[in-house]
């Protein structure tokens, strides 16, 4: 929780790479080939929490777009 980003421009998502530590690595990259494909915004939610998606949606989480 501590290391969240919470905002990443849709353009910048590869530089972050740097700062992803272990799964989250596969995640980003997965993230950024979903962005190069067209997608428009991808959310990383925490699943530890209750209603990760309602949180996520509210703005919880890391945002690409």
């Amino acid at each position: 929780e501590s290391t969240l980003i919470s905002q990443i421009p849709k353009g910048q998502a590869d530089k972050f790479m740097e700062f992803a530590e272990g799964r989250m690595k596969k995640k980003v990259m997965g993230a950024v080939e979903a962005i190069d494909e067209g997608v428009s915004k991808v959310i990383f939610a925490d699943g530890r929490v209750d209603e990760p998606i309602t949180r996520a949606l509210g703005g919880a989480g890391t945002h690409i777009a």
